[in-house]
């Protein structure tokens, strides 16, 4: 998967069809959780970060 056909992509499901079977979906719920982890800097909160699909499908998951 190519950078710039990631930027050039027009949404986010653009960028999942590109992807095919590599699991960007759970690669996205990763980096989501280790944001989430620094913006909340040790606060006594238990976050998970899911990524669903337009169909309401779970596609990725951290936490």
């Amino acid at each position: 998967l190519c950078r710039s056909s990631v930027m050039s992509a027009n949404s986010a499901l653009e960028v999942l069809e590109m992807a095919g079977g590599i699991g960007i979906a759970q690669k996205v719920a990763d980096a989501g959780l280790v944001t989430v982890k620094q913006v909340l800097r040790g606060a006594p909160i238990v976050p998970d970060v899911m990524v669903v699909s337009r169909e309401g499908r779970i596609i990725g998951h951290a936490g």
